[in-house]
């Protein structure tokens, strides 16, 4: 990363957005390389804000190891990112702090509170369901942390039917019995 930054900056920029899709977590880990680029606080808040779950998980397993991460956090400027500090620091079991952190920018947009956000979050039904309605308001997918998650909910929900597949309806589709049409047509596309 010093290297590509040294050579070319602009480029090493351009690098590091397509690497952003490929490993979200070296970039977010390389940090202390690029925050003092003129564009590097922002591309740190933009990867953030595409895997504000990861960051989580980091930070949960071993904050020692990510200190160049957590000054960056400290040092943003961005409010959702703010959030990603309270959560952070805040009590709640390391999972449900990740999954609390898919909702930092509607926290920070005050649609949601961080005690709301957690009492969503402590149900799966209730998790996925939120995450519909969120997906719903947001048609052009500016909050990518819930679209990845959506999907990966999804995935997992499907999955766990998958697995049902010799057992009765009534048992396989249990999860779902209640849900409204917009979540099921969610979980189907």
């Amino acid at each position: 990363m010093d290297v590509l930054l040294a050579v070319d900056t602009p480029w090493a920029e351009g690098l590091l957005r397509q690497a952003v899709s490929v490993s979200p977590y070296d970039a977010i880990r390389a940090v202390s390389a690029y925050k003092i680029a003129p564009w590097g606080p922002q591309f740190f808040t933009d990867v953030v804000l595409r895997e504000p779950r990861l960051v989580v998980r980091l930070m949960a397993a071993d904050p020692a190891r990510h200190q160049a991460v957590e000054r960056a956090l400290d040092e943003a400027t961005h409010p959702a990112l703010h959030i990603l500090v309270q959560l952070i620091h805040s009590h709640y079991p390391d999972d449900l702090k990740e999954r609390i952190a898919v909702f930092a920018e509607v926290i920070a947009e005050q649609i949601l509170s961080l005690e709301a956000a957690a009492q969503l979050s402590s149900d799966e039904g209730t998790y996925f369901q939120t995450l519909v309605t969120m997906h719903l308001r947001d048609p052009q997918g500016q909050h990518h942390a819930m679209e990845t998650t959506l999907g990966e909910e999804a995935s997992t929900l499907a999955e766990e039917m998958n697995n049902l597949l010799e057992q009765p309806a009534a048992v396989r589709f249990h999860a779902v019995a209640t849900w409204a049409a917009r979540e099921i047509y969610c979980l189907i596309a």
